[in-house]
């Protein structure tokens, strides 16, 4: 019987991105990065990204939780959706499958990149071009975006700039076009990048 962390690792197939160690007490001179700013009402979204952003909307997301799956040096903090709760979940990723769809969630983070780059490698990892990549405004900070509209596998992915240089966001993916997605489960992605910290660990 397969584990529970492969079927998670299963659906989410173009997220396997995730760069892990991160070391944030080796870097210096990246404070210029954009700051996490106060969750609020996003911004409307860049001409060709399929979702509305506008609204912002109920709150989707259940209680915090803090990993250092992505280093020790980098305790990092996000609010996973609700609707996940009774699925199948990991450390960083969690999926659960609703009426015959199967959904996943997971954070990404690494440094020593960009957004632009990750979402360039990505999206010719999906074969979707630039045409796939777009430049999104969530909760005040400008995110990157990767939209696989797929067919049997859909995908969307957002990576933004952290302090000290560190790349981080979240991807969501179905098991059925875009078209077919509810709009909610593209809410809960957004609120749940808004929601992801970053800090600095203890250097000892």
């Amino acid at each position: 019987m397969m584990g529970r962390s492969k079927r998670v690792r299963g659906l989410l197939v173009g997220l396997v991105l995730t760069v892990s160690g991160l070391s944030l007490t080796a870097c210096s001179g990246s404070d210029k990065e954009q700051q996490k700013p106060a969750a609020g009402a996003s911004t409307a979204a860049a001409e060709g990204y399929p979702f509305d952003t506008s609204d912002g909307g109920d709150d989707l997301l259940s209680a915090a939780r803090t990993s250092f799956s992505f280093g020790k040096d980098a305790p990092t903090s996000w609010r996973f959706p609700a609707f996940y709760a009774d699925g199948e979940t990991d450390e960083t990723s969690g999926t659960i499958k609703v009426d015959g769809v199967r959904y996943g969630i997971q954070v990404v983070a690494g440094t020593g990149t960009t957004p632009q780059a990750r979402a360039e490698k990505l999206a010719a990892q999906l074969d979707v071009g630039k045409d796939g990549i777009h430049e999104v405004s969530l909760g005040g900070r400008v995110w990157v975006a990767v939209v696989d509209e797929g067919t049997s596998l859909s995908q969307v992915v957002l990576y933004g700039s952290f302090p000290r240089g560190v790349v981080a966001g979240a991807g969501f993916s179905a098991d059925v076009p875009l078209k077919d997605i509810p709009a909610e489960r593209i809410d809960e992605l957004h609120q749940m990048v808004q929601s992801i910290e970053i800090e600095a660990g203890s250097s000892g």
